[in-house]
C-alpha cells in the first residue's frame, strides 16, 4: 500500500495524512489530546496487514503521567478518524517512543519507550 504519515507537536494536536497514491497527501483528521503533549510518535505494521499503523505517546503538561494510544490503519479512507484511537496503556511520562524491528511470525514483537526518568525504562512488548 501507499505510505501515510502523521505529524505531532507539543500542542497536543496530532494530524493524520492519507496518501492518495498520486503523490498528494490529504489531511484526514487532527486528534486533539487537549492538555497533553504528543511527544512520541512511531509507526509500523503492528498487525501485519500491509498498512502502517501509528502509536502516539502523550503526557500531561505537568509531566506526572502519560499514556499510549494506538491507531489501526485498516486501509479504509476513514481509519484515522479520532474515534478510532485506542488507549493501550497508562504510563509514566513518555517523551520518546520506538517500535523495534524484532519480528516473530511476521508480526512486530518489540516496542520500547524512553521516559524522562531512567528508572522507568522498560520494553512494553517483547
Amino acid at each position: 500500500g501507499d505510505i501515510d504519515f502523521i505529524v505531532g507537536d507539543n500542542s497536543g494536536l496530532v494530524s493524520f495524512y492519507k496518501n492518495g497514491g498520486t503523490g498528494e497527501f490529504d489531511l484526514v483528521d487532527t486528534y486533539d489530546f487537549g492538555e497533553r503533549l504528543s511527544n512520541g510518535i512511531t509507526s509500523a505494521d503492528f498487525d501485519n496487514d500491509g498498512d502502517i499503523d501509528f502509536i502516539v505517546t502523550q503526557q500531561f503538561e505537568n509531566k506526572t503521567d502519560g499514556g499510549i494510544y494506538l491507531v489501526w490503519n485498516d486501509g479504509s479512507q476513514d481509519c484515522f478518524y479520532q474515534s478510532n484511537r485506542l488507549k493501550i496503556a497508562d504510563l509514566p511520562p513518555t517523551p520518546s517512543f520506538f517500535a523495534g524491528p524484532v519480528y516473530s511470525g511476521g508480526c512486530l514483537q518489540s516496542i520500547d519507550y524512553k521516559p524522562v526518568s531512567p528508572q522507568y525504562k522498560t520494553p512494553l512488548l517483547k
